[in-house]
């Protein structure tokens, strides 16, 4: 067990906290950092229509290379974006697990209420 100070609950007494939940509030605030800028909303927003490489997101979003793949690499980080390899080529999509689809319908229906 680790103990983590309380102060966000007003009192300086000490909370418990399992390292598995730790782990799990560390990935949550990866994936929230990861969907705080405006390019990675949209990278994700393009994937959930199908796989895309580099260069189609270059496209689509009038980007460099190096600026994409650097987005592209702090979603993969944050567990929400799969690759694959085919050659030269590099093929990205929406991470498939039960926690992301979930998650990833969740920013759909935020998105979707906003004016975005």
């Amino acid at each position: 067990m680790f103990f983590l100070d309380s102060r966000l609950h007003g009192n300086n007494k000490q909370s418990t906290y399992s390292l598995k939940t730790q782990i799990k509030m560390k990935q949550i605030e990866k994936t929230f950092k990861a969907l705080g800028d405006p390019t990675r909303l949209n990278i994700i927003k393009l994937l959930g229509g199908g796989e895309l490489c580099v260069c189609q997101l270059m496209e689509a979003l009038k980007m460099g290379q190096s600026r994409i793949s650097r987005h592209l690499s702090i979603l993969k980080e944050a567990g929400l974006i799969d690759d694959r390899r085919q050659g030269k080529w590099v093929h990205y999509r929406l991470h498939k697990s039960k926690d992301s689809r979930k998650f990833l319908s969740l920013l759909n229906e935020l998105v979707s209420i906003s004016k975005w």
